[in-house]
């Protein structure tokens, strides 16, 4: 019983200090701000759905919380020559498919972001 108390003390003293939650992705991150992510639905032990962003469970590789919050409507891409990484904010999650993809032809790494519809 101590153990549960301890970690549920962790977990709102996390909370009072958070404003973005990380779902991560593999190259992928998605950030959504504390005050805009509400609900959070857990469905079937295979789904987490987030600001209306379904994610599969196996995707996740993990999840984080930061202090920093990400602006609205950005999306971010670092590429260093050999791999790129990708933050998008979490009101856009809902409406985007990300991927980070290494090119056949041009042997570099392209972010592809591509608009559900």
């Amino acid at each position: 019983m101590k153990k549960y108390l301890t970690l549920i003390a962790a977990a709102v003293a996390l909370g009072a200090q958070a404003q973005t939650m990380n779902v991560n992705t593999g190259s992928v991150c998605y950030a959504f701000n504390e005050a805009q992510t509400g609900t959070m639905t857990f469905t079937g032990g295979t789904q987490l759905t987030v600001q209306g962003k379904t994610f599969e469970i196996s995707d996740i590789e993990s999840i984080d919380f930061a202090t920093e919050e990400v602006a609205d409507n950005s999306v971010s891409v670092a590429y260093n020559g050999t791999s790129a990484a990708v933050v998008i904010a979490g009101n856009l999650a809902q409406y985007a498919t990300v991927s980070v993809k290494r090119s056949r032809r041009e042997h570099r790494d392209w972010t592809s972001l591509s608009r559900r519809r």
